[in-house]
């Protein structure tokens, strides 16, 4: 896991500095308000979901989403619904660039039977926590958004990686 983290890291940072021209500037001001839709880790945590997007300034992006989470084995299904709101911060006038977030996130889970799956995340029921990560986004000009992140429970220590696409407007 060490290993992969500082593959990501290096990953990370060459591709900060690849991208860091001109000709790639920032759009977050142009295009303030956006959805998009992420796997594992957007909303976090989740498998899959969907967030309300808004540029404040060209660094400063608020999110708001709702994720969802259903996993079963022979005895035991979990679900699990989160509702989570967070703050990324971007560099100014990149239009791809490496980001660091923090959130709060509401989970509300079902488990029924009996099994080796215990939670979501990290969390083995319901309740709150506050999460945080880093990653890459990029914002085009056209309103296209991607990004990366690999986002933690600060409750747990647990994290994941996952992606994001979206639109601004």
């Amino acid at each position: 896991m060490k290993k992969m983290q500082l593959a990501l890291l290096s990953l990370a940072l060459v591709s900060t500095f690849a991208f860091s021209s001109s000709a790639n500037a920032g759009n977050r001001s142009a295009h303030k308000m956006g959805i998009s839709v992420g796997l594992l880790t957007d909303p976090f945590p989740s498998m899959y979901g969907g967030t309300f997007n808004y540029n404040i300034t060209e660094w400063l992006r608020g999110r708001v989403g709702i994720g969802f989470v259903s996993l079963s084995d022979s005895t035991l299904q979990l679900s699990a619904t989160t509702i989570s709101g967070e703050a990324m911060l971007s560099i100014p006038d990149w239009g791809f660039s490496p980001v660091a977030t923090i959130g709060f996130s509401n989970v509300s889970m079902t488990i029924t039977g009996t099994g080796s799956l215990s939670g979501v995340g990290g969390l083995t029921g319901s309740g709150s926590a506050l999460h945080g990560g880093f990653g890459f986004d990029w914002q085009t000009s056209g309103g296209f958004n991607l990004g990366l992140a690999y986002k933690i429970l600060f409750q747990t220590g647990d994290g994941a990686p996952g992606i994001y696409l979206g639109w601004y407007f």
